[in-house]
């Protein structure tokens, strides 16, 4: 090995040490320990899996309590209800993740001091810090609250300002220091053991309780395992407040049902309401603010167990993974050997990271090790793959040189046939809601611009036409940009209406091709046509971009309802335009026809002209009363009959179905 490669390898090794102790790729290591952190809560079991349960409840102004309340927010005498009510099953504390920094318009706010009086409490306020990280002010509940009760900062930051995932609880020394003041959820639990928090040497003591913090004044909070049936924490240990507004209509049993879940034990009230914005991305998904306070309690009183490894053992970890994938591209001659071992050494080096993590209470820093080694391992290999082909290159004339490039773009343009073929979707989804039907999707080259797009409803179908700016790889490359498009729009939205699924195309397509700015070189877009067929309704919801659908009933008698003049993509194109849906009642027996334009733009004939939307029209009109087999057939034949020795002008795309 050369003594380069010597100085490459150890230059990645020291980057990986300091990005790692800088926490430079925070956002990748955020995803490492979210896919940890899933298995670590189905895979480990719990010492105490009712701890949560034992210490904690959760009292939220959740979607029923509003839609029985009927507005927006809830009025400080009603939360004063609310704190009275539950003051009188005697808590151990209560906590408010309220942010009052304001007087209420109701003149309401002495009724809620009074409420805070009957019990021990924490309100929350909020850090404020400039630009620079430097802290500016406490933005606290206001004077008639603050000087009955604790407060407790709700400040939660992410390692990440790309992906932000609260998967830490900070603490600021600064703040520690010359205001006494804590993160909220320490503030609770200091009342909850009666309890002053201490911080010396980087270890925060409450009580018994002794926790290290990691070198960012950091506790990982561990998210706790849902019982079966749950997704949130608030759901499992959590009351609607509507349970806690009004105690005069309930009968002694409720209250005193109510009473197991409020007394001797933490009280946090927050909002898990739709619109309150109070939620966050979390290693186990999406969470409100409450739910995040209550699992940070809830790790502190199983004295955080997830602890950081030593920077010994972090280095030790990154050196032998680092090493055994350069010994690998080093003594492997075979490529296929190289990839093999990589594999292999990446999934021990995973395994071992999470098996840490699950059971061992240890938080391995996977991305900083993973990103180097597969510097390492890519750089040695091109560098090996670069000399090996510059050994051949030595020993080949131009004419083989030349033929091997041309058929490995080949190879790699029938790869790509490949790979858009298997982008087409399951005809079978059609099947079983018409009664007969056939597609003809023929590309110009061996990949094409034409694309056809299926997906299943609960009473039919929603179908889809497209067509492509070119043809040939460009054309494909477009197809896989609004197959993709599509799949976000129709399965990850959710959206099955025509219209509006033709107006998002529209706005990805321009924005993802950077159509939207001045400067750009791209003037690519795509025409298509969408159906919506409710085979038990026997209606049809259609909505086209320059492309309509034709219905030929059973007596010979063809509609031709066309679609808006407006493409999608495309630099002039309107990148707000609204698309409109137009609904046909489908007779019995009808035939339906969605395509693009590559049979009715072909050249042929005698006098070497367009086939021609009438004869398209004609033909069809011939063959609608014959089955979809037979009528495939017709049209592969009387294209080629034209056409005859004249080359594919375009790509062609055919769909016919009687519902």
């Amino acid at each position: 090995m050369k003594r380069f490669n010597y100085w490459f390898i150890l230059i990645i090794c020291i980057g990986c040490i300091v990005s790692e102790y800088l926490e430079l790729f925070s956002m990748i290591e955020e995803q490492t320990i979210s896919f940890r952190h899933i298995l670590r809560t189905t895979y480990k079991t719990e010492k105490n899996p009712l701890l949560p349960i034992k210490h904690l409840v959760i009292v939220s102004f959740d979607n029923p309590f509003y839609e029985t309340y009927n507005a927006f927010p809830v009025k400080r005498s009603d939360l004063a209800a609310v704190i009275n009510n539950i003051s009188s099953l005697k808590p151990a504390v209560i906590g408010i993740d309220l942010l009052m920094t304001y007087n209420s318009n109701c003149d309401d706010d002495s009724i809620l001091r009074d409420a805070l009086t009957q019990t021990k409490n924490v309100l929350a306020s909020q850090a404020v810090f400039d630009h620079f990280g430097h802290f500016s002010f406490f933005r606290d509940p206001i004077p008639i609250l603050k000087q009955i009760g604790k407060t407790g900062y709700v400040n939660m930051i992410s390692p990440s300002t790309i992906t932000p995932s609260l998967s830490r609880l900070h603490i600021f020394p600064e703040l520690v220091e010359k205001y006494n003041s804590w993160p909220f959820s320490i503030s609770i639990l200091s009342q909850y053991l009666n309890a002053t928090p201490l911080l010396h040497d980087n270890i925060l003591t409450i009580g018994d309780f002794s926790i290290p913090l990691n070198p960012f004044h950091e506790i990982h909070i561990d998210y706790p395992s849902m019982p079966f049936g749950y997704q949130t924490l608030q759901q499992s240990i959590g009351l609607s407040a509507l349970e806690f507004l009004d105690f005069s209509n309930k009968a002694p049993r409720e209250i005193e049902e109510l009473s197991y879940w409020i007394k001797d034990k933490i009280v946090l009230i927050g909002d898990t309401f739709d619109v309150s914005q109070d939620i966050f991305d979390t290693p186990i998904g999406k969470l409100f603010g409450v739910e995040i306070i209550a699992s940070a309690i809830h790790t502190l009183l199983k004295g955080a167990p997830l602890k950081s490894a030593s920077l010994i053992n972090e280095i030790l970890t990154s050196i032998i993974f680092i090493g055994l994938l350069t010994l690998t591209v080093l003594w492997c001659p075979y490529p296929i050997h190289k990839i093999a071992l990589a594999i292999v050494i990446h999934v021990l080096f995973i395994s071992y990271c999470s098996i840490w993590y699950i059971w061992g209470d240890v938080i391995y820093s996977m991305s900083y090790s993973l990103l180097g080694g597969g510097i390492v391992f890519i750089s040695l290999t091109i560098q090996a793959i670069v000399f090996e082909r510059k050994m051949k290159e030595q020993a080949e004339n131009e004419r083989e040189i030349e033929k091997g490039i041309n058929e490995k773009i080949m190879d790699s343009i029938r790869y790509a046939s490949m790979i858009q073929t298997s982008l087409l979707p399951d005809t079978t989804i059609i099947q079983k809601w018409v009664k007969d039907s056939f597609i003809l999707w023929v590309p110009k080259d061996i990949v094409g611009g034409d694309i056809y797009y299926i997906a299943p409803m609960n009473e039919g179908f929603l179908i889809a036409v497209i067509d492509c700016t070119g043809h040939g790889v460009p054309g494909a490359l477009m197809t896989m940009l609004a197959t993709s498009a599509l799949n976000r729009i129709v399965i990850d939205d959710n959206c099955y209406d025509p219209s509006k699924i033709l107006s998002c195309l529209n706005k990805v397509v321009q924005l993802t091709l950077q159509q939207d700015k001045p400067n750009t070189t791209s003037n690519d877009g795509l025409d298509a046509s969408i159906c919506v067929v409710k085979s038990t309704q026997r209606k049809i919801i259609f909505a086209g971009a320059k492309l309509p659908i034709l219905i030929i009933h059973s007596n010979n008698q063809l509609f031709e309802i066309k679609g808006d003049r407006q493409s999608i993509g495309y630099k002039k194109s309107d990148i707000s335009f609204m698309f409109t849906n137009q609904t046909i009642d489908v007779p019995e027996d009808a035939f339906c026809y969605l395509f693009t334009d590559g049979f009715i733009d072909q050249l042929g004939g005698k006098k070497m002209r367009r086939f021609g939307s009438k004869s398209f029209k004609s033909l069809l009109m011939r063959i609608s009363s014959s089955n979809g087999s037979y009528q495939k057939e017709t049209l592969i034949h009387e294209y080629d009959a034209y056409r005859g020795s004249m080359e594919r002008l375009d790509d062609m795309t055919i769909i016919g179905f009687k519902i």
